[in-house]
C-alpha cells in the first residue's frame, strides 16, 4: 500500500447535506456538529474538536426534517475514521424505519 490512507468502500452515494447532529458515546458529554454529507450507509460530521476514535460506537441524533427540528431520529453508528475535527461514520442499524428516515433526509 502506498501512503497511509485507507480506502473505504461505500454501498451508497453521499449527498452534500448540512444539518445539525449530536453524537453521544458512553458517559461522555454529547458532541455537537454539522454534517457535510449523508448517505444511506453513513455520514461525514464536522465537529469543533473530536474526542472520538475509530471503532467507537456512537448514537447519532439529527432532525427528521428542517421544518420540525424537535422531531429527531437516533441511529447507532461506528466511527470509521477521524481527521482533525472531521469524523466519518458508518451506520450500524439497517432496519426499514432507519432507511426510511435517512431517505427522507436525502
Amino acid at each position: 500500500m502506498i501512503g497511509s490512507r485507507q480506502t473505504y468502500h461505500r454501498w451508497s452515494e453521499r449527498q452534500p447535506i448540512a444539518m445539525e447532529v449530536k453524537l453521544a458515546s458512553g458517559d461522555e458529554a454529547p458532541l455537537h456538529g454539522s454534517t457535510q454529507n449523508v448517505g444511506l450507509g453513513g455520514m461525514l460530521v464536522e465537529l469543533g474538536a473530536s474526542r472520538l476514535y475509530p471503532n467507537v460506537q456512537v448514537i447519532a441524533s439529527f432532525p427528521l426534517a428542517p421544518s420540525n427540528p424537535a422531531a429527531r431520529r437516533q441511529l447507532l453508528a461506528t466511527v470509521v475514521w477521524t481527521s482533525g475535527s472531521k469524523v466519518g461514520l458508518m451506520f450500524d442499524d439497517f432496519n426499514p424505519d432507519t432507511l426510511r428516515s435517512i431517505r427522507d433526509v436525502l
